[in-house]
């Protein structure tokens, strides 16, 4: 039997980490499941690998949905795109049959903070306890009429709704955003925050001002793969050639406008179809802001005795660090979706998404006073402000020098007279 690092990554670096990340996730099962999950054939690469087990979580479960189902559900979706390739190049790490499958798998181990428990004949989805989650932790039997029940109304009947969880998209009147009230160097000087990493994009960027605590989201790799042109077939219906994989994929697209329509709550009533790759590519627009655009926030994170908050190396995204503690100008990411120029002041229309919380987070550091010369000086909110401190200090602090040099002199003089 293979082992979950034995099994062959993917080449491309963003499906190898993910790979290893949702091995890791299997690893979290119960020891009942895991039993059921252990055969894997042999000289399977790392694809398939994860693809078994799905599949054996969804066998042992008894979540078997009913054929013809619209939409589709979420077993119907990654064995359809599994079926024999016409080539042999279908089956390559960066196929959109392989994507899809990721996706797929991604929609329970990193949209919501949740992990599965199957008891009982239950499908059951769990909170964990050491951290917030927007899951009830009710179960569903895996009778009718669960059984008939297609995956969005599946995953609908063990949503909650939760204030803390909420992304609004932000009101117009809205002040505008300045990237220096925002960065981390601001947060960390002034506020003393600290980062928490969090599985959940739906946690993102959440502030606790009670612990000056900040949630970050840890795999920015999974937003690669959402957002750029290395998963554009999982959302687009018009692309030649793959039809079998756009009709799949369009159901896809379905779970996801429905995911925004109830769980994140944007005011605008878009219909667009790129709508989660939108929200993705926003996820590595706030690394930006708040880590690369500033110089001294990122050396600051790179100059840390640990720069790498989370302590679990295993399933840890190396895309992460680079984007947290390296200017923004040396990440091809940013190229390649199209970030646009920095700037100093961004509007809230930047992040349609997360402009309500970048907006709480300018808000509160915006509230914090230096309470010392240090952070006075360190204070980089107002430039012009700044400067003006540090020159009235070197000036102030010469008045005083050439002061006591004058003194000095004069007692030299009364005491070489006498």
């Amino acid at each position: 039997m293979s082992s979950p690092s034995q099994a062959r990554c993917p080449s491309d670096p963003y499906h190898g980490w993910y790979h290893r990340f949702l091995s890791s996730q299997f690893h979290k099962l119960s020891p009942e499941l895991k039993t059921a999950l252990a055969t894997l054939p042999r000289g399977e690469d790392g694809l398939m690998f994860i693809y078994d087990r799905f599949l054996k979580l969804l066998d042992r479960t008894r979540l078997h949905l009913a054929e013809n189902v619209s939409p589709l559900a979420l077993e119907e979706i990654a064995s359809r795109v599994f079926q024999p390739f016409p080539a042999q190049t279908e089956g390559s790490p960066t196929s959109p049959r392989a994507q899809l499958v990721f996706i797929a798998v991604g929609l329970i181990s990193l949209l919501y903070p949740a992990r599965l428990s199957p008891r009982n004949e239950f499908l059951q989805l769990n909170i964990d306890p050491s951290r917030q989650g927007i899951w009830r932790t009710d179960s569903c039997p895996t009778s009718d009429p669960c059984l008939r029940e297609p995956l969005l109304q599946l995953v609908h009947s063990f949503l909650a709704e939760s204030e803390e969880n909420v992304l609004e998209e932000c009101p117009e009147s809205n002040h505008p955003l300045r990237s220096s009230n925002v960065s981390y160097y601001a947060l960390r000087t002034l506020a003393d925050v600290t980062l928490e990493p969090t599985e959940s994009v739906t946690e993102h960027l959440v502030l606790d001002v009670n612990l000056n605590r900040l949630k970050i989201f840890r795999f920015p790799s999974f937003c690669v793969l959402m957002c750029t042109p290395r998963g554009r077939m999982l959302f687009d219906s018009n692309v030649e050639g793959e039809r079998d994989i756009a009709s799949s994929s369009s159901h896809l697209q379905q779970f996801f406008e429905w995911h925004f329509r109830t769980s994140i709550n944007r005011n605008d009533n878009s219909e667009s179809p790129r709508a989660a790759q939108t929200f993705y590519r926003e996820i590595l627009l706030t690394y930006r802001i708040i880590f690369g655009q500033d110089s001294h926030s990122w050396k600051k994170l790179a100059r840390s005795p640990s720069p790498h908050f989370i302590p679990n190396l295993a399933d840890h995204d190396p895309l992460l660090d680079n984007l947290m503690t390296m200017s923004w100008r040396k990440q091809p990411i940013y190229t390649e979706i199209r970030a646009g120029p920095v700037k100093a002041v961004y509007s809230p229309s930047d992040f349609p998404y997360f402009a309500s919380r970048l907006q709480i987070l300018q808000d509160f550091v915006s509230t914090q006073s230096p309470d010392n010369l240090w952070t006075l000086v360190r204070d980089r909110r107002d430039i012009n402000r700044l400067w003006t401190i540090r020159a009235s200090l070197v000036f102030g602090l010469g008045a005083v020098f050439l002061g006591l040099v004058q003194i000095g002199v004069g007692i030299a003089q009364v005491v070489t007279t006498r």
